[in-house]
């Protein structure tokens, strides 16, 4: 795993994250990271995947990583896709029967 990673989730989909950071671990290298989905009461921890870089911002587009979830814990892709789903309306990830 790559050590020293920091950065700032801008994009979750139910595939992954865009984490905007200087740190450009490269493609294929497999990281954990934390994060928080709004609705959840802690953090969650998920192994990913580096699947692109973008090395330099581009106008509004911040430099960082793509990367594509490995294993998301049940609770977190609920809480993922009920996050998604409240703001754009598409069902995503797997439905969650309490909705």
């Amino acid at each position: 795993f790559f050590t020293g990673f920091a950065g700032q989730v801008r994009n979750i989909s139910r595939g992954g994250l865009f984490i905007a950071t200087q740190s450009h671990p490269p493609i294929g290298t497999k990281l954990m990271v934390s994060f928080t989905v709004p609705g959840m009461a802690r953090s969650v921890t998920a192994n990913v995947e580096v699947r692109w870089v973008r090395a330099k911002a581009h106008g509004e587009m911040a430099a960082g990583v793509g990367v594509r979830f490995l294993d998301l814990p049940p609770e977190a892709e609920a809480a993922v896709n009920r996050f998604i789903r409240k703001h754009s309306g598409t069902e995503i990830l797997h439905p969650d029967p309490d909705d």
